[in-house]
């Protein structure tokens, strides 16, 4: 296992406890990485990139996005709770 292939599953793990990755290809050639989370729902993350190792280095980095997005989302709500919470 590759050490971007490594990073996309601890990545995926953390986000989407239980997903299965995969790399797959596309019909022009590319690589791409399939993620499998709950409910049979499928997400794919095409990779511009033609190599499978560029596939799960950018899959990795659509992770990271996620995440960060998750912990923005996560911020604001707790932002939103503690300041319904505050006492005049």
């Amino acid at each position: 296992m590759t050490p971007a292939e490594r990073q996309t599953h601890a990545r995926a793990w953390a986000l989407y406890p239980g997903a299965v990755l995969r790399l797959v290809s596309v019909s022009d050639g590319r690589a791409a990485v399939q993620l499998t989370g709950e409910g049979d729902s499928w997400q794919t993350t095409y990779a511009p990139a033609p190599t499978p190792a560029q596939a799960w280095a950018h899959a990795a980095a659509d992770l990271r996005a996620d995440a960060e997005r998750e912990l923005a989302a996560m911020a604001a709500r707790v932002d939103r709770i503690g300041k319904a919470l505050e006492v005049e």
